[in-house]
């Protein structure tokens, strides 16, 4: 007969004999054995029909100072960037001399080519077009083999951010690939893809600087030509009326007989001299009409306002200068004369050795967990039929007694 808790030995049924479960566990050896052996070669066939891939880095940096020396005569090439008009206190040097502020038309350096390359990759159209000759040239993409689709998920998986939080003029081009050839295969086109954007991204700046200046020079042109006709007709309706002026004043004159220049003075006294005061406030027909008509005769007798009119030097210097303006035909000669303009061009750093490749094969990995997940499943199958069995004869024999 059971003791009082109606199990052999006095253990309880919430007890754990880990006797017993070691026992039941080795009774059921061959049977974990085999579930552990078909997880693990699962885990082993699947890490082996997975397609391994490898994680790419390239870091774009820019091209050596030496290659921006090439860059020089274009830099040279200096454009206006204001006019400042002439001031009381210029000194007599400065005077009938522009006074102007300069800076370079189009100006490129490593900073700049690196800048635009970058904005183009992150554009994501070299990157496709890149990806599809990659494939077209191994044979996959024959055919229309490769969606467009599958182009646009790779490119949009490609990242491109800066290299470091110090280093703001390095950035780091990083994506998944089939493996490393397949990697610097890709690179290859890429960086030949890039670079020819990026030439005809800075060929196109450039053409849009130089047309920007041609329009402001012959705006600049248009402006200088209207004030000389504003300033010419703004002097002739001042002599049209110095000249009715004189004409009133010479009338006057006549009719009170002042033929020669009258003024009012007053002679006082002084300790050292004799001083003479002039009323300068005077009538102007005080002067006499002899004074006044050779006046209005000199003036009439003027034919060429360019002479007299004022600040109209000024305005004549700065056309010369504004229509003799060569900067733009200078910037394109020296434009043509850089790596920009022919195949020579390097917006940035092309050595593919440069890059950097790390294996995503997790073969082991996949392979042992597997292993570990077979083995836990085989044990938890075999305490679980050996539980499921106890089970069951306890209940056969509380049903039947004599057994």
């Amino acid at each position: 007969m059971d003791n009082q808790s109606g199990t052999p030995n006095g253990v309880s049924d919430d007890e754990i004999d880990l006797m017993e479960l070691i026992a039941n566990l080795w009774d059921g050896k061959w049977w974990i054995a085999a579930v552990t052996a078909i997880f693990t070669a699962a885990g082993a066939g699947y890490a082996l029909l997975s397609p391994n891939t490898v994680t790419a880095t390239f870091h774009l940096e820019m091209v050596p100072a030496r290659m921006e020396a090439n860059y020089e005569s274009l830099n040279r090439v200096r454009v206006q960037r204001y006019i400042r008009p002439l001031q009381e206190s210029d000194t007599d040097s400065a005077r009938g001399r522009i006074q102007m502020d300069t800076e370079p038309l189009f100006e490129i350096n490593g900073r700049r080519l690196l800048s635009i390359a970058v904005d183009e990759l992150r554009s994501g159209t070299p990157i496709l077009e890149a990806k599809r000759n990659q494939l077209m040239n191994s044979g996959v993409g024959s055919g229309h083999a490769v969606q467009e689709s599958d182009l646009l998920k790779f490119s949009y998986s490609v990242n491109v951010a800066q290299s470091s939080e110090n280093d703001r003029d390095g950035f780091r081009i990083e994506w998944t690939d089939q493996s490393r050839d397949s990697a610097v295969s890709f690179l290859d086109e890429l960086l030949k893809t890039l670079n020819s954007y990026t030439q005809s991204a800075v060929t196109e700046l450039f053409d849009r600087r130089v047309e920007t200046e041609n329009r402001r020079l012959a705006d600049r042109l248009e402006d200088i030509n209207f004030e000389i006709d504003l300033t010419i007709s703004t002097y002739k309706m001042e002599i049209e009326r110095r000249v009715g002026f004189l004409r009133e004043q010479a009338a006057i004159a006549r009719e009170l007989g002042i033929e020669r220049n009258t003024i009012e003075a007053q002679t006082f006294a002084a300790p050292n001299g004799v001083l003479t005061s002039i009323n300068t406030d005077s009538p102007f027909y005080l002067r006499g009409y002899k004074a006044i008509e050779e006046e209005i005769s000199l003036i009439s007798s003027r034919e060429d306002p360019f002479q007299h009119a004022d600040g109209i030097i000024e305005l004549l210097t700065e056309r010369e200068h504004v229509s003799g303006n060569r900067v733009p035909q200078r910037a394109r000669a020296a434009f043509a004369e850089t790596p920009a303009a022919d195949e020579t061009f390097t917006a940035f750093r092309q050595d593919v050795n440069r890059l950097e490749v790390s294996s995503n094969d997790r073969g082991g990995l996949i392979t042992a967990l597997a292993l570990v997940l077979g083995l836990m499943v085989g044990m938890f199958t075999v305490l679980l039929r050996t539980g499921l069995r106890n089970y069951r004869n306890r209940r056969a024999i509380a049903e039947d007694p004599r057994q």
